[in-house]
């Protein structure tokens, strides 16, 4: 029996949002990207909410959200270091 308890799965999401709040202050995400990372985090939020929904949470589903959590990782990366940079509107 799995336990209900996912402190490396809410580590790296925690992670992840910062990462993501990061290349918005920076300007390496447009609002767009930002946006579709987010959506993303949600529907990996759900995930986890929905595995968690029987009391227990099972080698499988724990899986499945790593794997999602590591596509998020790369798209991350990927949109933080894509050269486009989000309209300074102060200068």
């Amino acid at each position: 029996m799995s336990s209900i308890k996912t402190p490396g799965i809410t580590h790296r999401q925690h992670n992840q949002h910062a990462r993501i709040a990061q290349g918005i202050q920076s300007g390496e995400l447009t609002r767009p990207e930002a946006r579709a990372l987010i959506k993303e985090q949600r529907e990996i939020r759900q995930a986890k909410v929905e595995a968690r929904s029987d009391g227990q949470v099972t080698k499988e589903e724990r899986q499945a959200i790593r794997q999602m959590l590591n596509d998020a990782s790369h798209d991350i990366f990927e949109l933080k270091h894509n050269d486009r940079e989000r309209p300074n509107k102060f200068v």
